[in-house]
């Protein structure tokens, strides 16, 4: 938590722009990084929620179910 709250007071943004690849970490009491990837296994299924924030540029519409994905 003390390394989001640094990014937020220092006005860094963790949105994605084209190109970029971003990631985060997170410091146990041990002072050993841990991934996100790492604390997702974890994770208890039933309390567990995943937020991704996007944007889309162009978006397809299909009227025939046939061509639905």
């Amino acid at each position: 938590m003390l390394n989001l709250v640094w990014i937020l007071i220092m006005g860094l943004s963790l949105d994605h722009l084209w190109g970029t690849k971003i990631g985060g970490s997170t410091f146990g009491t041990s002072g050993r990084r841990h991934s996100a990837a790492d604390l997702l296994s974890y994770a208890k299924t039933f309390n567990t929620r995943v937020v991704v924030h996007a944007s889309d540029e162009r978006v397809l519409v299909a009227l025939d179910p046939a061509y639905a994905m």
